[in-house]
């Protein structure tokens, strides 16, 4: 199983799927999951079950029914497969893991309709187990979206991140600022389709609009949002794809900038129904440049800063406040104390996604923490490196062997797929590297046995195979129009 169980007691006997198969709700909060499990089920095996409530479970039904153990959290679940199944949780998310894993066990059965008898109490290690998707530099159509949603929820992620905006395009319909969205982009109903169908996987949303670096589509659409000093606006010599073309960082010394962003955060934030929104953040250029730009040296100085870099700061300040002025916490990527000197410090209400340091540090320093190390959880196909293991070339092995560490503040991890020169490259080989990765990641972040090595944990992953394509949820793509997507294959 991927990710292995926590705890698991085999008993002498196998279970069957029956044509009389029946779903036992037993409790009105479990008839989603169980409407989830019926059609999973007969995709899986062509068996329609029929669901019922307040009835006694009989030989073959699989039963959900609600229980109060806190050892298993919200995300834990107990399951006992027996002449019938029981499923039992605190919430509806632990039984929708729970029928994860029997779906799992049926895959793993040549028939697809066997489990054997045993007893299962499993649980999560980490609150947060993330997977991110760069969707700015590359457009991906949204039904392929949707399967990464599936897929997540496959393996037990629990929050699905997604990079909407980069230098190379806004993928997100804006009819405040009409023409700001690329031509393949998402439309605001699509946006809601896409947050619904994730509610139903349990997953989490995380939005992100990546500012005020990475900010190029915003120059072009209004040249007067960006820095117009050279260090700031094509800094040189970095490492970053689309930094040379100009207006690469936002002025944040200007009002009319922020208005711009709290116009476009009115509307961005609304359309997604998590407690996150997130607010790039990364990349700013460094002391140099910034030394070497007068509007932000002036700025710094009338207002008693101490160092240029420390506008940003105050910038994330203000951003935070806009954010939870819409009910949601803040997320930024670690930039800020990278190779540069500060004298304020971002909010410590926000979440930080360290990918440049020891997130345990961070969360010791008081900081509410994800961990990304891209030397060991970035993949970045389009840098073209050769090797598992090199830089932004995720290794499963090196993922399975992390040291992942334990704070009260140290939330999860999260596995970031980049699409830095990939915009050539197909989806079906973008997706290929990221397979394995995902799956020595959830069974890390879920936190049960290890297996003796990350092959025979890939091994048990290929046996019960991976998610496909969905018949029962019909997609909406609408080719043609303001959401251009198409069926999946490569652009």
């Amino acid at each position: 199983m991927v990710p292995r169980l926590r705890a698991w007691t085999s008993a002498t006997g196998q279970w069957e799927l029956q044509a009389n198969t029946r779903v036992v709700v037993g409790g009105s909060e479990f008839a989603d999951t169980a409407r989830q499990l019926a059609d999973d089920l007969f995709a899986e095996s062509g068996v329609h079950m029929a669901m019922v409530a307040g009835v006694a479970p009989r030989t073959g039904d699989i039963a959900l029914s609600g229980i109060a153990d806190p050892s298993l959290g919200t995300e834990g679940y107990a399951l006992t497969i027996g002449d019938h199944v029981q499923i039992s949780a605190n919430s509806p998310a632990g039984a929708f893991y729970a029928t994860r894993s029997l779906l799992q066990m049926l895959r793993a059965d040549p028939a697809h309709r066997h489990a054997h008898f045993g007893d299962a109490r499993d649980w999560p290690q980490y609150r947060e187990r993330a997977e991110m998707l760069d969707v700015g530099r590359k457009f991906f159509p949204l039904d392929y979206l949707k399967l990464q949603i599936r897929r997540a929820a496959w393996y037990k992620l629990n929050t699905y991140h997604f990079h909407f905006s980069d230098w190379a395009a806004f993928r997100i319909e804006s009819q405040r600022f009409p023409g700001l969205a690329a031509k393949d982009h998402y439309t605001q109903a699509q946006i809601r389709d896409l947050v619904a169908y994730a509610r139903r996987y349990h997953i989490t949303i995380v939005p992100e609009i990546d500012i005020p670096a990475h900010s190029v589509v915003f120059s072009r659409f209004r040249p007067a949002l960006a820095l117009q000093c050279e260090s700031m606006s094509k800094p040189h010599p970095v490492p970053w794809e689309g930094a040379d073309k100009g207006g690469w960082t936002l002025d944040v010394t200007k009002p009319a900038t922020r208005e711009f962003v709290a116009q476009l955060l009115d509307e961005m934030i609304p359309l997604f129904d998590g407690p996150y929104f997130h607010v790039g953040g990364d990349e700013i250029p460094y002391d140099d440049a910034k030394a070497a730009c007068p509007e932000l040296v002036r700025y710094a100085r009338d207002h008693g800063l101490r160092y240029p870099n420390d506008a940003f700061i105050e910038f994330s300040h203000w951003l935070d406040g806009e954010v939870r002025r819409h009910g949601k916490i803040m997320q930024l990527w670690q930039w800020w104390d990278f190779k540069q000197h500060y004298s304020l410090e971002p909010s410590k209400d926000i979440y930080v996604n360290e990918w440049l340091a020891d997130p345990l540090k961070r969360a010791q320093s008081g900081y509410r923490v994800i961990g990304t190390d891209d030397g060991v959880f970035y993949e970045c196909p389009g840098l073209r490196k050769p090797h598992p293991g090199d830089y932004c070339y995720a290794d499963p092995g090196r993922i399975y062997d992390y040291a992942y560490g334990q704070h009260a503040l140290l939330q999860g991890y999260k596995y970031s797929r980049w699409n830095d020169g990939a915009q050539q490259m197909s989806i079906n080989f973008l997706d290929q590297r990221a397979q394995a990765p995902r799956q020595a990641f959830a069974d890390r972040v879920w936190g049960g046995p290890k297996y003796a090595s990350v092959n025979l944990l890939l091994q048990s992953a290929k046996r019960i195979g991976d998610v496909a394509d969905d018949p029962l949820t019909a997609t909406s793509l609408t080719p043609g129009g303001k959401g251009t997507e198409t069926p999946l294959q490569d652009r």
